[in-house]
């Protein structure tokens, strides 16, 4: 669990905050590296609200400064897929995605989903450790897979205990 984290409030994305998030997004390398343009981001995040993924943000003062998207039954059917989860380069360190992770496994539980699957690049080693220390496993790798040379890493974790 995310320690208190105050003034930040974890709410459902809306329209209005999808431009802000593509600002920040692209004074952060990463996601630029991702061939991720304004249009792009712009594009995804609003077909998220239209198909009703869970997609939440969160805000600080009025302005959204992290996001979680992930989509039911996205990874081979069965499990929920965290698609993306950033925060604003001016506000990493506070606990938020802590927060935004905690928040999206209790809704795709809600939703369901038994386990959460997710993809970190191999040169993200900062994600990497994030989602070890939260509980998930990697399960696999896939070469070249969203870029040339670099190695995408399937994490999963189970968020309902086993039942027989």
């Amino acid at each position: 669990m995310a320690p208190d984290t105050p003034g930040i409030l974890i709410r459902d994305l809306v329209h209005t905050d999808i431009s802000a998030i593509a600002g920040w997004m692209m004074t952060d390398q990463h996601w630029v590296s991702y061939g991720m343009t304004v249009s792009s981001i712009e594009h995804d995040l609003t077909e998220a609200i239209g198909r009703s993924d869970i997609a939440i943000v969160a805000e600080l003062d009025g302005l959204p400064v992290g996001f979680a998207w992930c989509i039911e039954r996205g990874m081979f059917g069965t499990d929920a897929y965290l698609k993306r989860l950033g925060v604003s380069p001016a506000h990493t360190g506070r606990s938020i995605g802590s927060l935004l992770l905690d928040a999206a496994e209790e809704r795709c539980c809600s939703a369901g989903a038994s386990y959460l699957s997710l993809l970190v690049g191999s040169e993200n080693e900062r994600a990497e450790s994030f989602y070890r220390a939260r509980g998930y496993a990697c399960a696999g790798a896939l070469p070249d897979f969203a870029i040339d040379g670099v190695e995408e890493r399937l994490y999963r974790r189970r968020l309902t205990p086993l039942s027989y």
